[in-house]
This record gives C-alpha cells, structure tokens and sequence, in this order.
C-alpha cells in the first residue's frame, strides 16, 4: 500500500489517534492522551489504568478498506461519473465515522474486559468491519444507483 509510506499516511494515523482519544474521553468518560512515533510511524494512545498503550498502525488507519470500497465505486460500469464521485466522497465519510467507532470501541473493551477477551473483540470487529462497510457500502451504494439510472 503506497499510500502508507507518505506524508499523508502520517496525517490519517494522526487523525484518527486523536479522533479516537477524544471519542473515548467524550463517550466513555476515559482519561487518555496520543502520541504520535515518528519512528515506528503510529499513533498511541495512553491510558492511565493500562499496562499497555493503544497503538494506532497501518492496519487501524482504514486505508485498506477505503482502497477497497472507493475502487469499487470508481471502476462501477453503468453509472455515471458524477454518481461515481459522490460515492467515493461518501465512502470516506463512511470509512471515517465507522472507523473511529471501531478504534474507540475497541479500546472501551479492552480496557473493561480482559486482554483475551478484548483480542477476540479486536480480531472480529476489525474483521466485521471489513466486511460490513466495504462489501455493506458498496452493494448499498450500487443498488440505489442502478435503480436511479
């Protein structure tokens, strides 16, 4: 993923690692702080009554699955161009709010449960959300516009 190794990458790290902390401190009332490492090029997320951080990497930005969903709206055949934008704007808006709900709540769960059960949360919702949104969105997406064309 080429995306991951440029400037942009590191904006998108650093946003949803804020985004996230921010939604854990309004929503779930968790005390936290982000720091971004320029060297291992992630975000963390430090929280008090944890041993260890929260850490934000490639995998945690959504790049996989906006790649996905926005390659599916852009190569659609039989819908128009400008149809075909706006579903790739709304595949990131899509990807953005799904993803720091995710991030989010997988960090209330692994601070709430323990760390075998809170694995298991993260290995499916990062699964689910895979799933859900990329193939979800799309077939969404494709059914309003070829009935509308």
């Amino acid at each position: 993923m080429l995306l991951t190794k440029t400037f942009l990458y590191k904006q998108i790290n650093i946003f949803f690692a804020v985004t996230s902390s921010f939604f854990l401190r309004l929503v779930f009332g968790i005390n936290n702080h982000f720091i971004y490492d320029s060297f291992l090029k992630s975000s963390t997320i430090i929280i008090s009554n944890l041993e260890y951080p929260l850490i934000i990497n490639k995998l945690c930005t959504g790049i996989l699955e906006f790649s996905l969903l926005s390659a599916a709206v852009i190569a659609s055949k039989g819908i128009s161009i400008l149809k075909r934008i706006i579903g790739f704007l709304i595949s990131i808006l899509v990807v953005i709010v799904f993803n720091i709900f995710r991030i989010s709540f997988t960090g209330y769960l692994i601070i709430n449960l323990n760390l075998f059960w809170a694995e298991i949360f993260h290995g499916i919702l990062f699964r689910l959300f895979l799933v859900i949104i990329v193939i979800g969105t799309y077939y969404l997406w494709l059914k309003k516009n070829m009935l509308c064309d």
